[in-house]
């Protein structure tokens, strides 16, 4: 609907399951709000002229399912050709695009969504996200943004390949590629200063920190198993060219080791 907004909250109760988004002041913009899931909620804005009468409490009811559904979302679409056993489809409420998830290896959070929001990519620069598991910065950063090309790094064969099939799916094969290999090795893959933007939504434990997790795949998201913060500096550090950007999204707890790495 029509809303103009200067700043907002999102508010949910969890007993109630409503998510609420209150808007404060109105500006000079259209905002269509998406629910992508029961903890992500996304307002997507584009210019267009309003008046403050349209300032608006807007509640929706937040449903059991993963994804949910309104009224301003598209219907999903009924070819499940791509989908393997286990696996879902999910609405990312941008431009029409879909990612395909498996519950049991690992499913995006709330960190992928912050991590897109807050990456800045000019018009025709390349970006690389080291780790990309299902392949949802890219997908979501050729929707928000003017970037030549996408490209994901995973060395999980399984999640590369089930990446893959979400680009086919959205038919983003000539701006997104998922390439499967070690980020230890990456700037021998894609080779010195050949990227504009480097993301990373990285594991957040060292070693046997934290709960440990019953699957392999989950544990190499959530645990340092394969690569460390050092080996993602690093290699960003050859990758980008002079002037580029790194994005990381990471534990508050680690953030002075972070500093650290970067002085390196």
């Amino acid at each position: 609907g029509m809303i103009g907004v200067i700043e907002e909250t999102a508010e949910i109760n969890t007993e109630t399951g409503t998510a609420s988004i209150v808007t404060r002041r109105a500006i000079t913009q259209r905002a269509r709000i998406k629910i992508i899931t029961a903890t992500a909620i996304e307002i997507i804005m584009d210019e267009t002229a309003i008046t403050k009468e349209n300032v608006i409490l807007t509640e929706t009811k937040i449903e059991t399912e993963t994804t949910i559904k309104t009224e301003e979302m598209t219907t999903m679409p009924m070819n499940r050709n791509l989908l393997r056993e286990n696996e879902r489809l999910d609405d990312l409420g941008r431009n029409g695009y879909y990612i395909i998830q498996d519950p049991k290896r690992f499913c995006f959070g709330i960190d992928a969504v912050l991590l897109s929001g807050f990456t800045k990519v000019r018009k025709g620069e390349h970006v690389l996200d080291l780790g990309t598991g299902t392949g949802i910065i890219p997908i979501l950063l050729e929707a928000k943004t003017q970037g030549a090309h996408f490209t994901g790094l995973e060395i999980q064969p399984e999640s590369a390949e089930m990446a893959r099939r979400s680009v086919i799916y959205n038919h983003l094969e000539e701006k997104v590629s998922i390439v499967e290999g070690d980020i230890k090795n990456a700037s021998s893959i894609f080779g010195g200063s050949s990227m504009d933007v480097i993301t990373t939504n990285p594991p957040y434990m060292i070693g046997n920190h934290g709960e440990n997790s019953p699957k392999e795949a989950k544990a190499i998201a959530r645990h340092e198993v394969l690569c460390n913060l050092d080996d993602m500096i690093r290699e960003s550090a050859r990758l980008l060219v002079p002037g580029g950007h790194f994005f990381l999204v990471h534990r508050p707890e680690r953030l002075t080791e972070i500093f650290a790495e970067l002085k390196k």
